[in-house]
């Protein structure tokens, strides 16, 4: 076993981020009991007394960077000395990384009359542990929520709660606990006024970076709400996930968004009794997308990606234009969506790199300014 020694007494001398890691490095090898290292105290009672003595000694606010530095393990500090566990229950009690995402779930006119709309909260693994610990401290009652793995991504835990007339307290304590503040806010099916209302008294007071939008029947209703929340929350990254397009002007619509975000997705899911409209976007069918696509870039928005079901809808003449184009239009841009179409070799035009990736069966357009070529835009259909 390798065994190495630290001086307690030549910490005070040290800078403070060498402080910092030896201090991170102490709790991971001493109060953790890693098999690799340890201390040489003479018995596991000198060990502790000493550990804990060591650690009453740190400021608080480095006793606080360590547990932030290691969030995923704050039972085990809990549990390794009483000064932890009031440290760390303190910290939890004040502190909440920003979660990833909450999401609101409507559509439920068949449910009882009580019920208003489904809400979840995704959490990284990394901060479930820090989680727990807060609905524990806050006694939150947990036969409300159900809490399961996230549909698309293994890393994240996703706790979702039943919103009705006699739960609606619980919903304040659920968005405390949750520190307000998400990277993410998902609307699934919130197309009726109720419902948006509902969000958006809810949304006054948390804080988001993006929004995704999902509608199975995409309305003119739907769109006016959408609007209004990105102009009311100043949303500059937008996710959106349709089926069935209902609008009365589907080509206004993308444009009205491309004159108020900076970034656009647009995923066109399948939709039932189209199996044969290969060309079928956005409510449209045998449309030259590549105009349009050149208009929403002349606007606000500077990041376009789309994935379309049936890639037929972008085909040859289409890209070609598109790479003559968006090239010219003098923005540091980054386009990309899945075609059906070929490219001979990689180009150069106007500082932007364009060229057809294909893997399998999976063919998609790239055109990327050389200052953004390795973005990607993460997406949560």
């Amino acid at each position: 076993m390798l065994r190495i020694k630290i001086r307690f007494s030549s910490l005070t001398v040290m800078p403070f981020d060498q402080l910092f890691r030896t201090c991170v490095w102490f709790l991971r090898k001493v109060i953790f009991k890693d098999t690799l290292f340890a201390l040489e105290f003479p018995d596991d009672e000198e060990r502790y007394e000493a550990s804990t003595s060591f650690l009453e000694q740190l400021p608080q606010e480095l006793v606080r960077k360590i547990i932030a530095h290691t969030p995923e393990s704050i039972f085990e500090l809990r549990m390794s000395c009483k000064f932890l566990r009031n440290q760390v229950d303190g910290f939890a009690r004040s502190t909440m990384p920003p979660v990833k995402e909450f999401k609101f779930i409507g559509g439920f006119s068949d449910a009882p009359l009580s019920k208003k709309i489904d809400i979840s909260t995704t959490i990284r693994n990394k901060c479930l542990a820090l989680f727990e610990l807060r609905l524990k401290l806050h006694n939150f009652p947990r036969y409300l929520m159900e809490k399961r793995r996230h549909s698309y991504n293994i890393d994240f835990i996703e706790y979702s709660l039943e919103l009705r007339e006699e739960n609606r307290d619980k919903l304040e304590e659920l968005l405390n606990i949750s520190g307000r503040t998400a990277e993410v806010v998902t609307l699934r099916n919130c197309e009726l006024r109720d419902e948006f209302v509902e969000v958006q008294t809810i949304l006054d007071s948390i804080r988001f970076v993006s929004l995704k939008f999902s509608s199975d029947f995409l309305t003119d209703d739907a769109v006016f709400h959408l609007i209004n929340t990105i102009k009311n929350y100043g949303v500059e990254r937008l996710i959106l996930s349709v089926g069935k397009n209902n609008t009365s002007d589907e080509v206004a619509v993308l444009l009205q968004l491309s004159s108020l975000v900076r970034s656009l997705a647009v995923n066109q899911r399948y939709v039932d009794g189209l199996e044969m409209r290969r060309t079928y976007f956005f409510g449209l069918e045998n449309i030259d997308w590549a105009p349009i696509f050149v208009e929403m870039f002349k606007n606000k928005l500077d990041q376009l990606y789309i994935y379309n079901y049936e890639a037929f809808y972008l085909r040859n003449s289409s890209a070609y234009a598109l790479i003559e184009a968006l090239p010219a239009l003098g923005k540091s841009l980054w386009f990309e969506s899945n075609c059906y179409c070929t490219l001979r070799k990689k180009q150069f035009v106007d500082d932007h790199i364009i060229e057809i990736r294909k893997r399998g069966l999976f063919t998609s357009l790239h055109i990327k300014h050389i200052s953004r070529h390795r973005h990607t835009f993460e997406l949560w259909w």
